[in-house]
């Protein structure tokens, strides 16, 4: 697979903005998923669920060995001793360019034009003779990714010929968040009933079995 050339890196959030992106969706989306009805209106847990929100976001896109979030002119490096690309970040909407960095020379060729063939829904990309050596270097600057709505009164508009977060994803999201909620009693939300039924405490943060399942679908083999 291609190595992205940037990596988002969550250190701070500045939640008191219109917009703000807590993994898969809104903190105001995220707070009416996990939080008791009680709760959603306090903003003390602002912080500490959208970084949840993030880190369950990176574990499923870990499993997955994908990223979900749309990016525009999103660039990926790949080693040009290959027929075909794969690129981390899709369904593509466009390629920008594909450009062969040369290590002899140190010169730069536009090689769009080869492209054999595209599986943009899966982000492949292959050509019929491999564009360099493994000493060089291949650029894609492309479009692609999941769309979701991160205004937090939901008035977003997708932009054209994306596409839209697939609906079990969210699902998936949402119930892996609350289940490290729960687990951990973060917010006061264990769920009721007895404690056999409940999540225990000491609960590593694997992903749990109901979201695995979701994903399998999602997974880059």
């Amino acid at each position: 697979m291609c190595r992205p050339e940037f990596i988002f890196h969550p250190s701070s959030f500045i939640l008191h903005l219109f917009r703000v992106n807590a993994g898969l969706s809104s903190l105001t989306s995220l707070k009416l998923h996990a939080l008791p009805l009680a709760l959603r209106a306090r903003t003390d847990f602002d912080s500490a669920l959208t970084t949840l929100g993030l880190g369950v976001a990176a574990m499923m896109e870990s499993y997955c060995g994908r990223s979900f979030g749309r990016t525009v002119n999103a660039v990926a490096r790949c080693s040009a001793n290959n027929l075909s690309f794969s690129l981390s970040r899709y369904p593509v909407e466009s390629l920008t360019s594909i450009v062969l960095n040369a290590a002899a020379s140190g010169g730069d060729t536009t090689i769009t034009a080869d492209v054999e063939r595209t599986d943009l829904a899966a982000g492949l990309v292959h050509f019929a003779s491999v564009p360099g050596t493994q000493h060089d270097q291949v650029t894609i600057t492309f479009t692609g990714g999941f769309w979701w709505d991160t205004t937090e009164d939901a008035s977003g508009t997708q932009p054209n010929g994306s596409a839209a977060l697939p609906a079990d994803l969210l699902m998936a999201f949402h119930l892996q968040v609350k289940a490290v909620c729960e687990a951990q009693n973060l917010f006061g939300t264990a769920a009721a009933g007895s404690s056999k039924d409940k999540p225990a405490a000491s609960m590593s943060f694997d992903l749990i079995p109901a979201v695995t399942k979701i994903l399998d679908r999602y997974r880059r083999m």
